[in-house]
């Protein structure tokens, strides 16, 4: 659960995605969607506050880092 004081921006994600990696964590089934939220015209806006969110509490990724 993300707490309201926290702002996503793609450094994080990135850094996250990473750490997950360096675990030795397969994270292929969420690849699609963080290639989507580190390309150059996405904004920190919003929509990707709540898209980080969704990515972080995905099956996908949480059964990855779990």
């Amino acid at each position: 659960m993300k707490q309201p004081w926290l702002w996503w921006k793609k450094e994080d994600l990135r850094a996250e995605r990473q750490q997950s990696i360096d675990e030795g964590r397969d994270l292929s089934p969420a690849e699609p969607e963080f290639k989507r939220l580190f390309a150059g015209d996405v904004p920190e806006d919003a929509q990707f506050q709540t898209a980080g969110d969704n990515l972080l509490d995905a099956p996908s990724f949480a059964s990855a880092v779990g």
